[in-house]
């Protein structure tokens, strides 16, 4: 079928338009529901929001956190400046996955089915708008109780698999799209850049990178098993994953810590403060847009992928040291 006068118009505006999109199909259903509005589509990520704040103050209570801790989401720039303003697909995504981990509390070891179900379901939207929400699901799974794992995965893989079905097969074309996403794509990363130019090769860099987060993962589920599915634990293990995924991912857009941001209340301190810090200092990554603005390149820094990185690796350096230093003043001498 040939595009129609209205999308021929809007092609040559679209970034890459000889790749297929690579959203996955919840997030077109959404795109759908917005109407082609701008305004219906900010409306619906406004909704969205403020969804996030009220679940995040649940968890927050489930945990035994004061609900106040939810400020430092709902009250950071990046969360303003990636929703209302920019009107970026994440913020459609972070409900769902809240709403994943609070069906789950406060012990996932003992949910009933009907919470494990829900809370596969709204994960596997969750990753049907943006995929990341999905790397949490090894460590939910590993809470549940064995007999109770297969329904999460079963509900999970039918919540995936029957949208993409409504896409077939145009579909693969999109899952080609992210092949040389995951393969060549870069922004902001400092680890990605020095890697690259130790190791002379950017696809070995990736794969170091992705071992890396492997092993966090590998080490959190572990860690999990000996804490006998405490809430808290679950909380904690989510947030530093979803903070390793935004430090070692080869591109670093603006909105992809919206993940460890909305996390951080339910991280330890010292986590907390490296998210919170690097929500700040990943909105200097805008900066390529003036040079784009003025004279049409496109040119990023390595320099500044440091001044990002750096601002977080030195609170989290910082709320370490102070941690230390109050665990031995505790100790009698």
């Amino acid at each position: 079928m040939p595009p129609s006068p209205w999308a021929a118009q809007l092609q040559p505006l679209i970034n890459h338009p000889q790749l297929v999109t690579l959203y996955p199909p919840v997030a077109q259903l959404l795109f759908a529901l917005a109407g082609g509005s701008l305004l219906g589509w900010k409306l619906l990520l406004l909704t969205c929001d403020i969804v996030t704040l009220v679940l995040l103050m649940a968890l927050l209570r489930r945990v035994g956190q004061p609900a106040a801790l939810a400020a430092l989401y709902g009250w950071h720039p990046l969360a303003v400046i990636e929703g209302a303003a920019s009107a970026h697909l994440d913020l459609a995504a972070l409900p769902l996955l809240l709403l994943a981990l609070w069906l789950l509390m406060p012990a996932p070891s003992r949910a009933a089915p009907a919470a494990v179900a829900g809370s596969g379901l709204a994960l596997a939207l969750a990753g049907g708008i943006k995929l990341v929400p999905l790397l949490l699901a090894p460590l939910l799974l590993v809470l549940l109780a064995p007999g109770r794992r297969w329904l999460f995965a079963l509900v999970a893989a039918a919540a995936l698999l029957l949208p993409a079905g409504l896409f077939w097969p145009e579909l693969i074309k999109g899952l080609q799209t992210l092949g040389q996403y995951a393969r060549h794509w870069e922004f902001a990363a400092l680890p990605f850049r020095l890697l690259r130019a130790l190791l002379a090769d950017g696809l070995t860099a990736r794969l170091v990178l992705a071992t890396l987060l492997l092993l966090i993962l590998a080490e959190l589920l572990v860690w999990l098993r000996h804490t006998a599915g405490q809430a808290v634990a679950l909380g904690q293990a989510a947030a530093v994953l979803l903070l390793a995924f935004a430090l070692l991912t080869p591109t670093l857009h603006p909105w992809y810590l919206l993940y460890p941001l909305v996390l951080a209340p339910l991280a330890p301190p010292p986590v907390r403060l490296a998210a919170f810090v690097l929500g700040w200092s990943g909105l200097l990554s805008y900066q390529v847009m003036t040079g784009f603005a003025l004279n049409g390149q496109w040119q990023e820094s390595t320099r500044l992928a440091a001044y990002i990185f750096s601002a977080p690796a030195m609170a989290l350096m910082l709320a370490l040291m102070v941690a230390l230093l109050r665990r031995y003043r505790r100790k009698p001498i």
